[in-house]
């Protein structure tokens, strides 16, 4: 069903996965990422906190002239240390599940009650409702498929004296991406079971090889560059410090302005790969949807109902 700002299910090429992208986020981007807030805000609130409070206690250790002061450190704060890095790891794997869910169920909405989307509390349940199955599908996910994509990696670097593991070692990572997440949109929208999501996938990825492929290539070198820029951040800061104050290095790290500068530039650095990650979820939507559609004609079948109900 065509929503009155953007068609879901509708046959893509090779430009159009970015362009469809980029017209997604000018016409649902503030109700997109209200709704994205919403849901994952207090998660990221509670992880900066607890990832600030942890990069405080080793960066003090760290800057300080005694060399086992880290040591000394995590053995007298073990106990708040081990709480600390469980609660930071089951806080990251519930803000990793609802970003790969939160773009596949509103896109679904999309398609057939887009008034759901403006519903949080609805939206909500739909999200909490994937938690279990999502977390399913990723533990097998790197149990099974992970191995499988390290082994892939090696072999392309083997190759690459060969010449033909240059190009394979720079596709491999998006056509691992695309299957990933063309799998969980099956696996989360038609309820089908892990493997034959993964199956379906690679079918729906044949359907337009080399432009899917492309596409995805594009938009992770974009995201790479993006996350890079940011993450450098902290060092271009650090040096800027250095040769325009007359403080020595161990001075410069010891002011707390500059710890927190460190601090928030990790955060952002952090907020900007969530968040770039998520717009990338949502290509990969669109590129499920226009699979689909080549191979359903489920838009195409919509239409011709709507056509022969407007005639009668």
């Amino acid at each position: 069903m065509e929503n009155n700002k953007i068609t879901i299910f509708k046959r893509r090429n090779f430009g159009e996965y970015l362009n469809d992208t980029f017209a997604f986020l000018k016409s649902e981007g503030k109700l997109f990422f209200q709704n994205f807030m919403k849901l994952c805000g207090g998660y990221f609130i509670l992880l900066i906190l607890l990832t600030y409070f942890l990069f405080d206690m080793f960066y003090d250790s760290a800057t300080s002239m005694e060399g086992d002061k880290i040591d000394s450190m995590i053995n007298n704060n073990f106990g708040i240390t081990f709480v600390l890095v469980i609660v930071i790891v089951i806080v990251s794997i519930l803000i990793s599940i609802n970003i790969f869910t939160f773009p596949v169920i509103y896109l679904n909405n999309m398609v057939a009650q887009p008034e759901k989307n403006k519903d949080i509390k609805g939206f909500s349940k739909q999200i909490k409702a994937n938690i279990r199955r999502g977390f399913s599908f990723f533990l097998l996910t790197i149990l099974i498929v992970g191995p499988v994509v390290a082994i892939a990696f090696s072999l392309s670097a083997i190759l690459i004296f060969l010449i033909v593991g240059i190009p394979m070692l720079l596709l491999i990572g998006p056509f691992s991406a695309s299957v990933v997440a063309i799998a969980y949109y099956e696996y989360v929208i038609r309820k089908q079971a892990f493997f034959t999501s993964y199956q379906t996938a690679f079918q729906l990825i044949k359907v337009d090889f080399w432009g899917i492929l492309g596409n995805s290539f594009i938009l992770m070198f974009i995201m790479q560059a993006l996350g890079y820029l940011t993450s450098i951040l902290p060092r271009i800061l650090y040096i800027f410090g250095f040769f325009t104050s007359s403080l020595s290095e161990y001075e410069i790290s010891e002011m707390g302005f500059y710890k927190v500068i460190i601090a928030l530039s990790l955060i952002i650095a952090s907020v900007v790969s969530f968040t770039l990650y998520t717009i990338f979820l949502v290509n990969q939507g669109l590129v499920y949807f226009s699979s689909r559609e080549h191979l359903e004609s489920y838009q195409s079948m919509l239409d011709i109902e709507t056509i022969g109900q407007n005639n009668e």
